[in-house]
Protein backbone atom coordinates (compact mmCIF):
# COMPACT_ATOMS: atom_id res chain seq x y z
CA UNK A 1 0.00 0.00 0.00
CA UNK A 2 1.22 3.63 -0.58
CA UNK A 3 0.58 6.72 1.40
CA UNK A 4 -0.47 8.73 -1.47
CA UNK A 5 -1.98 7.10 -4.66
CA UNK A 6 -1.20 9.20 -7.08
CA UNK A 7 2.63 8.06 -6.83
CA UNK A 8 1.29 5.16 -9.13
CA UNK A 9 0.65 7.40 -12.08
CA UNK A 10 4.12 7.31 -12.51
CA UNK A 11 5.13 4.24 -14.90
CA UNK A 12 7.44 2.00 -13.53
CA UNK A 13 11.20 2.12 -13.68
CA UNK A 14 13.14 -0.99 -14.02
CA UNK A 15 16.95 0.11 -13.34
CA UNK A 16 19.89 -2.15 -13.77
CA UNK A 17 22.32 -2.53 -11.48
CA UNK A 18 25.52 -3.90 -10.56
CA UNK A 19 26.14 -6.49 -7.92
CA UNK A 20 29.83 -8.05 -8.58
CA UNK A 21 32.91 -7.64 -8.42
CA UNK A 22 32.34 -7.62 -4.66
CA UNK A 23 33.74 -4.08 -4.27
CA UNK A 24 30.70 -2.77 -5.72
CA UNK A 25 28.72 -3.51 -2.81
CA UNK A 26 27.01 -1.93 -1.08
CA UNK A 27 24.81 -0.74 -3.40
CA UNK A 28 22.26 2.72 -3.09
CA UNK A 29 18.76 1.58 -3.26
CA UNK A 30 17.80 -1.90 -3.07
CA UNK A 31 15.45 -1.57 -0.10
CA UNK A 32 13.16 0.85 -1.89
CA UNK A 33 12.72 -1.23 -5.22
CA UNK A 34 9.42 -3.18 -4.90
CA UNK A 35 11.11 -6.40 -6.79
CA UNK A 36 14.89 -7.24 -7.96
CA UNK A 37 15.57 -9.28 -11.01
CA UNK A 38 18.95 -11.01 -10.03
CA UNK A 39 20.27 -13.33 -12.17
CA UNK A 40 23.87 -14.53 -13.60
CA UNK A 41 26.17 -12.32 -16.00
CA UNK A 42 29.44 -13.60 -17.99
CA UNK A 43 32.05 -14.72 -15.15
CA UNK A 44 29.39 -16.12 -12.73
CA UNK A 45 28.61 -13.47 -11.25
CA UNK A 46 25.34 -11.76 -10.93
CA UNK A 47 23.24 -8.49 -11.67
CA UNK A 48 20.12 -6.98 -10.83
CA UNK A 49 17.13 -5.12 -12.36
CA UNK A 50 15.47 -3.67 -9.90
CA UNK A 51 11.55 -2.22 -10.47
CA UNK A 52 11.00 0.64 -8.57
CA UNK A 53 6.91 1.70 -8.36
CA UNK A 54 5.33 3.38 -5.37
CA UNK A 55 8.58 3.95 -3.61
CA UNK A 56 11.22 6.86 -4.39
CA UNK A 57 14.60 6.34 -3.77
CA UNK A 58 17.34 9.74 -3.68
CA UNK A 59 20.02 7.45 -4.67
CA UNK A 60 20.67 4.73 -6.83
CA UNK A 61 23.16 2.73 -8.03
CA UNK A 62 25.76 1.94 -9.47
CA UNK A 63 23.70 1.77 -12.79
CA UNK A 64 25.21 -0.47 -15.20
CA UNK A 65 24.33 -2.22 -18.47
CA UNK A 66 21.74 -4.58 -19.62
CA UNK A 67 21.53 -8.51 -20.39
CA UNK A 68 19.33 -10.16 -22.76
CA UNK A 69 16.77 -10.43 -19.97
CA UNK A 70 16.61 -6.69 -20.37
CA UNK A 71 14.23 -7.64 -23.39
CA UNK A 72 11.71 -8.98 -21.39
CA UNK A 73 11.36 -7.36 -18.05
CA UNK A 74 10.54 -3.94 -18.82
CA UNK A 75 7.81 -5.70 -21.53
CA UNK A 76 6.20 -7.08 -18.64
CA UNK A 77 5.77 -3.94 -16.35
CA UNK A 78 5.37 -1.47 -18.96
CA UNK A 79 8.55 0.27 -17.58
CA UNK A 80 11.16 3.07 -18.28
CA UNK A 81 14.11 0.58 -18.81
CA UNK A 82 17.17 2.33 -17.17
CA UNK A 83 20.75 1.63 -18.11
CA UNK A 84 24.81 2.94 -18.40
CA UNK A 85 24.26 1.46 -21.91
CA UNK A 86 24.81 -2.30 -23.48
CA UNK A 87 27.16 -4.75 -25.89
CA UNK A 88 26.36 -4.10 -29.47
CA UNK A 89 24.42 -7.28 -30.10
CA UNK A 90 22.39 -6.43 -26.90
CA UNK A 91 22.00 -2.21 -28.26
CA UNK A 92 20.87 -4.10 -31.77
CA UNK A 93 17.78 -6.25 -30.15
CA UNK A 94 17.13 -3.40 -27.34
CA UNK A 95 16.31 -0.83 -30.26
CA UNK A 96 14.47 -3.30 -31.85
CA UNK A 97 12.01 -3.90 -28.81
CA UNK A 98 8.67 -2.69 -28.39
CA UNK A 99 9.81 -0.60 -25.74
CA UNK A 100 12.80 1.45 -27.61
CA UNK A 101 10.94 4.28 -26.90
CA UNK A 102 11.34 3.61 -22.95
CA UNK A 103 14.96 4.03 -22.47
CA UNK A 104 16.60 6.10 -21.09
CA UNK A 105 20.15 5.01 -20.90
CA UNK A 106 23.80 6.47 -21.82
CA UNK A 107 24.52 5.21 -24.66
CA UNK A 108 21.35 7.10 -26.27
CA UNK A 109 22.58 10.79 -24.68
CA UNK A 110 20.57 10.72 -21.17
CA UNK A 111 21.74 14.15 -19.97
CA UNK A 112 22.83 14.72 -16.12
CA UNK A 113 20.47 14.38 -13.76
CA UNK A 114 19.31 11.54 -14.45
CA UNK A 115 22.26 9.71 -14.93
CA UNK A 116 25.31 11.13 -13.34
CA UNK A 117 29.24 9.97 -12.77
CA UNK A 118 30.76 10.86 -9.40
CA UNK A 119 34.15 10.66 -9.37
CA UNK A 120 35.54 7.46 -10.09
CA UNK A 121 38.05 7.89 -6.27
CA UNK A 122 34.18 8.11 -4.44
CA UNK A 123 33.47 4.88 -5.55
CA UNK A 124 34.78 1.76 -3.55
CA UNK A 125 36.03 -0.10 -6.65
CA UNK A 126 37.65 2.86 -8.22
CA UNK A 127 36.45 1.75 -11.11
CA UNK A 128 34.96 4.00 -14.03
CA UNK A 129 32.35 1.62 -14.94
CA UNK A 130 30.76 1.59 -11.28
CA UNK A 131 30.31 5.59 -11.43
CA UNK A 132 27.19 6.27 -12.75
CA UNK A 133 23.88 6.93 -10.10
CA UNK A 134 20.76 8.54 -10.59
CA UNK A 135 17.79 9.15 -8.38
CA UNK A 136 14.24 8.15 -8.76
CA UNK A 137 12.55 11.47 -8.86
CA UNK A 138 15.03 12.85 -11.11
CA UNK A 139 14.45 10.10 -13.63
CA UNK A 140 10.12 10.66 -13.35
CA UNK A 141 11.08 14.28 -14.46
CA UNK A 142 13.44 13.36 -17.26
CA UNK A 143 10.25 10.83 -18.18
CA UNK A 144 7.75 13.24 -17.90
CA UNK A 145 9.95 15.49 -20.40
CA UNK A 146 10.06 12.34 -23.09
CA UNK A 147 6.13 11.86 -22.68
CA UNK A 148 7.07 8.40 -21.15
CA UNK A 149 5.12 9.38 -17.68
CA UNK A 150 1.94 6.96 -17.67
CA UNK A 151 0.25 4.95 -14.78
CA UNK A 152 0.57 1.01 -15.97
CA UNK A 153 -2.06 -1.49 -16.83
CA UNK A 154 -0.74 -4.37 -13.94
CA UNK A 155 -3.10 -6.72 -12.55
CA UNK A 156 -3.52 -10.38 -12.03
CA UNK A 157 -1.10 -10.97 -9.07
CA UNK A 158 -2.19 -12.47 -5.69
CA UNK A 159 -1.55 -10.70 -2.31
CA UNK A 160 -2.60 -11.96 0.92
CA UNK A 161 -0.80 -11.07 4.51
CA UNK A 162 -1.63 -15.14 5.36
CA UNK A 163 0.43 -17.81 4.27
CA UNK A 164 -1.24 -20.16 1.12
CA UNK A 165 -3.78 -22.22 3.09
CA UNK A 166 -5.15 -24.15 -0.19
CA UNK A 167 -1.23 -24.99 -0.31
CA UNK A 168 0.84 -27.13 2.38
CA UNK A 169 3.71 -25.23 2.82
CA UNK A 170 7.58 -26.74 4.22
CA UNK A 171 9.30 -25.11 6.49
CA UNK A 172 12.17 -22.93 4.88
CA UNK A 173 13.91 -20.69 7.54
CA UNK A 174 17.40 -20.11 5.07
CA UNK A 175 17.54 -20.66 1.41
CA UNK A 176 20.64 -20.56 -0.32
CA UNK A 177 21.31 -19.96 -3.54
CA UNK A 178 24.57 -21.29 -5.26
CA UNK A 179 25.34 -18.57 -7.67
CA UNK A 180 29.47 -19.95 -8.62
CA UNK A 181 30.64 -16.23 -7.94
CA UNK A 182 28.26 -14.69 -5.86
CA UNK A 183 26.23 -17.09 -3.57
CA UNK A 184 23.15 -15.77 -1.66
CA UNK A 185 21.71 -16.96 1.56
CA UNK A 186 18.24 -15.69 2.53
CA UNK A 187 17.66 -16.20 6.41
CA UNK A 188 14.13 -15.65 7.40
CA UNK A 189 13.47 -13.72 10.63
CA UNK A 190 9.92 -14.01 12.45
CA UNK A 191 10.62 -11.07 14.42
CA UNK A 192 10.18 -8.75 11.34
CA UNK A 193 8.42 -11.40 8.99
CA UNK A 194 11.09 -11.06 6.42
CA UNK A 195 14.13 -13.14 4.59
CA UNK A 196 17.59 -10.88 5.60
CA UNK A 197 20.03 -11.26 2.39
CA UNK A 198 23.83 -12.38 2.67
CA UNK A 199 26.10 -12.46 -0.35
CA UNK A 200 29.24 -14.44 -0.34
CA UNK A 201 29.24 -14.95 3.29
CA UNK A 202 28.53 -11.35 3.76
CA UNK A 203 25.12 -9.67 5.39
CA UNK A 204 24.43 -7.31 2.51
CA UNK A 205 22.94 -3.84 3.30
CA UNK A 206 22.02 -0.91 1.50
CA UNK A 207 24.42 1.75 1.44
CA UNK A 208 21.44 4.10 1.37
CA UNK A 209 19.72 3.69 4.67
CA UNK A 210 22.58 1.07 6.01
CA UNK A 211 20.13 -1.15 6.62
CA UNK A 212 20.25 -4.82 5.98
CA UNK A 213 18.62 -6.28 2.39
CA UNK A 214 15.54 -7.74 3.36
CA UNK A 215 12.07 -9.21 1.45
CA UNK A 216 8.95 -10.25 2.15
CA UNK A 217 8.83 -12.81 -0.65
CA UNK A 218 12.01 -14.62 -2.20
CA UNK A 219 10.73 -16.72 -5.36
CA UNK A 220 13.16 -18.97 -7.24
CA UNK A 221 12.48 -19.04 -11.35
CA UNK A 222 13.80 -21.70 -13.10
CA UNK A 223 14.31 -20.94 -16.82
CA UNK A 224 16.08 -22.84 -19.60
CA UNK A 225 19.20 -21.16 -20.37
CA UNK A 226 21.67 -20.87 -23.01
CA UNK A 227 24.48 -18.69 -24.79
CA UNK A 228 23.99 -16.62 -27.62
CA UNK A 229 26.46 -15.37 -30.19
CA UNK A 230 26.66 -12.25 -28.55
CA UNK A 231 29.84 -11.24 -27.27
CA UNK A 232 29.96 -9.42 -23.68
CA UNK A 233 33.96 -9.44 -23.47
CA UNK A 234 36.34 -11.39 -24.56
CA UNK A 235 35.94 -14.66 -23.34
CA UNK A 236 32.37 -14.96 -22.76
CA UNK A 237 29.16 -14.71 -24.49
CA UNK A 238 25.63 -13.26 -23.32
CA UNK A 239 23.36 -15.52 -21.51
CA UNK A 240 19.87 -15.78 -22.62
CA UNK A 241 17.10 -16.62 -19.83
CA UNK A 242 14.51 -17.55 -21.99
CA UNK A 243 12.08 -16.27 -19.74
CA UNK A 244 8.38 -17.05 -21.59
CA UNK A 245 6.06 -20.12 -21.07
CA UNK A 246 5.98 -22.29 -17.82
CA UNK A 247 8.32 -23.64 -15.86
CA UNK A 248 9.05 -24.75 -12.01
CA UNK A 249 8.88 -22.15 -9.32
CA UNK A 250 9.53 -21.99 -5.57
CA UNK A 251 7.70 -19.57 -3.31
CA UNK A 252 9.23 -18.87 0.43
CA UNK A 253 7.49 -16.44 2.25
CA UNK A 254 6.70 -16.50 6.45
CA UNK A 255 9.43 -19.04 6.73
CA UNK A 256 8.02 -21.35 4.79
CA UNK A 257 8.18 -23.00 1.09
CA UNK A 258 5.46 -23.35 -1.61
CA UNK A 259 6.06 -25.38 -4.84
CA UNK A 260 4.47 -24.44 -8.21
CA UNK A 261 5.15 -22.62 -11.21
CA UNK A 262 5.49 -19.90 -13.37
CA UNK A 263 3.27 -18.70 -16.22
CA UNK A 264 4.22 -16.34 -18.89
CA UNK A 265 2.02 -17.30 -22.43
CA UNK A 266 2.01 -13.14 -23.90
CA UNK A 267 4.55 -11.02 -24.05
CA UNK A 268 3.43 -7.85 -22.24
CA UNK A 269 1.79 -7.90 -18.85
CA UNK A 270 2.07 -9.93 -15.12
CA UNK A 271 3.46 -13.65 -15.42
CA UNK A 272 1.83 -15.74 -13.09
CA UNK A 273 3.40 -18.23 -10.11
CA UNK A 274 0.68 -20.77 -9.34
CA UNK A 275 0.21 -23.67 -7.69
CA UNK A 276 -0.54 -27.43 -8.78
CA UNK A 277 -4.47 -26.47 -8.75
CA UNK A 278 -3.41 -23.91 -11.58
CA UNK A 279 -4.49 -21.32 -8.31
CA UNK A 280 -2.26 -17.94 -8.18
CA UNK A 281 0.19 -18.32 -5.04
CA UNK A 282 -0.42 -15.25 -2.97
CA UNK A 283 2.32 -13.35 -2.37
CA UNK A 284 2.75 -11.26 1.14
CA UNK A 285 2.80 -7.52 0.71
CA UNK A 286 5.69 -6.18 0.44
CA UNK A 287 9.18 -6.34 -1.51
CA UNK A 288 9.67 -9.74 -3.81
CA UNK A 289 13.36 -10.57 -4.26
CA UNK A 290 12.89 -12.94 -7.80
CA UNK A 291 16.35 -15.49 -8.46
CA UNK A 292 16.53 -16.79 -11.94
CA UNK A 293 18.15 -20.36 -12.06
CA UNK A 294 19.07 -23.06 -14.80
CA UNK A 295 16.26 -25.40 -15.41
CA UNK A 296 18.62 -28.54 -14.25
CA UNK A 297 19.50 -26.49 -11.09
CA UNK A 298 19.05 -29.03 -7.99
CA UNK A 299 16.89 -28.53 -5.01
CA UNK A 300 17.81 -30.12 -1.28
CA UNK A 301 15.84 -29.49 1.44
CA UNK A 302 17.26 -30.47 5.42
CA UNK A 303 15.07 -29.23 8.27
CA UNK A 304 14.07 -26.45 6.62
CA UNK A 305 17.21 -25.23 5.10
CA UNK A 306 16.59 -25.20 0.82
CA UNK A 307 19.85 -25.51 -1.30
CA UNK A 308 19.35 -24.48 -4.97
CA UNK A 309 22.54 -25.16 -7.09
CA UNK A 310 21.98 -22.50 -9.58
CA UNK A 311 23.96 -24.57 -12.24
CA UNK A 312 26.24 -22.98 -15.14
CA UNK A 313 26.97 -23.99 -18.15
CA UNK A 314 30.45 -24.63 -19.57
CA UNK A 315 32.24 -21.68 -20.95
CA UNK A 316 31.65 -21.30 -24.45
CA UNK A 317 34.02 -21.65 -27.41
CA UNK A 318 33.67 -18.30 -29.27
CA UNK A 319 32.04 -19.59 -32.57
Amino acid sequence: MVADPSVLDHRPLAIKIVNTPPCARPQFGLNQAALVFEHYVEAWGTRFTAIFYGNEAENVGAVRSARLIDLELPAIFDAVFVTSGSSGGVKKRLLASDFASRMISAEFEAPCPPLCRVPVDSVPCADPEHTMFTTTQDLHAYAAQLGLEQRPQLSGWAFSAAPPSRAIGKPAGQINLGYLNAPVTWTYSPEIGQYLRSQSGNRQVDALTQLRLHSANVVVLFAHQLYSDIRESTNFYSLEIQFWGQSPALVFRDGQAFEGMWLRPQRAGLFQVVDAAGAPIPLKPGRTWFEFVALDSGVVENNGEWTISATVLPQQTPP
